[in-house]
């Protein structure tokens, strides 16, 4: 079984789209998939992106890394990817502050949840035994250690497919 992290297409340590979570929501609701008022009403929120982005390079890319573990997609591959991605993860919009002018993302909400990490000792997590992903599972968010998602091979088929700007790496859990 391969599992991915995805990132932008460029490794860059100020690649990441900084996210504030004063009271908690964005956490709650995009993380551990408890449900947010305002998210549910499709209210979006602001990510700030680091240096890396500007004006001129921001939309050469379909999947961005904010601070916090939820995948967050250009607006062209959340149109790909909605339809057939539907029962997997659900698109909120968002926007993000590039240099004061605001683009618009959307976060996703990881539905497919596994049991596929386990505890070893007081350090150490792997993947457990016997743990199987089959075709349809594209995005997958672990049930017990709510802070790990990863891509499988079958999404980054699909994404290679509709040729968006992803950047698949194998599976770490260090970011």
């Amino acid at each position: 079984m391969r599992i991915y992290t995805m990132s932008t297409a460029e490794s860059n340590d100020n690649c990441y789209f900084d996210v504030k979570d004063t009271n908690g929501s964005v956490l709650d609701h995009f993380m551990l998939g408890v449900p947010v008022a305002r998210f549910e009403k499709g209210y979006p929120f602001v990510m700030k992106a680091q240096s890396f982005f500007n004006e001129s390079n921001f939309h050469a890319y379909d999947f961005f890394e904010p601070t916090m573990a939820f995948p967050v997609f250009s607006t062209r591959a959340a149109d790909a990817l909605r339809e057939k991605m539907s029962s997997q993860m659900t698109f909120f919009p968002a926007k993000v502050d590039v240099n004061g002018s605001l683009y618009e993302v959307f976060a996703g909400v990881v539905l497919n949840r596994k049991r596929v990490f386990e505890r070893v000792g007081d350090y150490e997590i792997r993947v457990r035994d016997g743990v199987v992903m089959g075709d349809d599972d594209f995005i997958v968010r672990d049930l017990d250690n709510p802070q790990f998602f990863f891509a499988t091979e079958s999404m980054r088929l699909l994404c290679d497919s509709l040729r968006l700007s992803i950047f698949f790496k194998n599976f770490s859990m260090m970011k």
